[in-house]
């Protein structure tokens, strides 16, 4: 028969040996795995062409940046874009979806079957919040610069 006072021994360490596999000593550590394109939620984002001290070149247009509609969600949810970008919408869902902002007047989308796409070109800074008025819980913001 065990002592008490060993078994207690070998149950206290257990959670030691458990954990000692996943340690790694400096020879074996892994490198982080890293990446060269930013991306949100698998959506390339781009940058508006820039000079050395990072300011927009003057009369570069702002790059495109693009919405998937998928699975009853927009993809990106949230999205950054520089002041003049053209932003656009495509449905990939089999069900149609309509876009419109909760500033009457600023994006108002003809309903849009599988494939069909909406774009708009946002001009001034702020804070542009849309949803579908077909899925009223399916909603999206852009932010403009």
């Amino acid at each position: 028969m065990r002592s008490p006072t060993r078994t207690a021994a070998v149950l206290a360490s257990a959670p030691l040996l458990l954990a000692a596999p996943a340690c790694r000593g400096p020879e074996q550590a892994k490198p982080a795995p890293t990446s060269s394109t930013a991306t949100t939620t698998g959506v390339p984002t781009t940058v508006a062409p820039r000079t050395g001290d990072g300011s927009a070149l003057p009369g570069a247009a702002a790059p495109p940046a693009q919405v998937r509609i998928t699975d009853y969600d927009f993809e990106p949810v949230d999205l950054d874009v520089e002041a003049g970008a053209t932003v656009t919408w495509t449905n990939v869902d089999p069900i149609e979806h309509q876009i419109v902002s909760l500033d009457p007047g600023v994006l108002q989308s003809p309903r849009l079957a599988e494939g069909a796409a909406y774009s708009h070109t946002f001009e001034r800074a702020g804070t542009y919040r849309y949803y579908c008025t077909i899925h009223n819980l399916m909603k999206g913001t852009v932010t403009v610069r």
